[in-house]
């Protein structure tokens, strides 16, 4: 039983965040305690669920879906600012309003498929 202890108190070092805090105030330690105590049991949650996966399998999972969504985010935030600058210098052209609703339907199609991508099976998410 002992060993089962350590095995979770090093998947929660490595990949939880646990003791990664860098605050000396007892309420911050406390609450990234609990935190990386949720992020694993959400994990093995979906691990058990799962049924046939491992729990580093479900993990890597997990952790691959949230860097792809991280990367396209950051993407989209470069890719935003470009289409802004450059529906700037249209505005006399277009107009003020036309810029809004084209600004508002791109925003719009990307949230979509950000949120879909959350979503996305595990292959799906290999392959991107």
């Amino acid at each position: 039983m002992r060993w089962s202890i350590e095995v979770y108190f090093k998947e929660v070092k490595q990949n939880f965040g646990f003791l990664a805090e860098q605050s000396g105030k007892y309420q911050v330690a406390y609450a990234l305690i609990h935190l990386a105590a949720v992020r694993y049991l959400l994990i093995f949650e979906a691990m058990q669920r799962n049924g046939n996966i491992s729990f580093g399998e479900q993990r890597d999972l997990q952790s691959g879906k949230l860097l792809v969504i991280s990367y396209s985010n950051l993407l989209w935030g470069l890719f935003r600012a470009i289409i802004t600058g450059v529906f700037e210098q249209l505005e006399e052209e277009i107009g003020k309003d036309l810029i809004e609703k084209l600004t508002d339907g791109i925003d719009g199609a990307v949230e979509s498929f950000l949120n879909d991508a959350l979503h996305m099976s595990s292959s799906q998410v290999r392959g991107l």
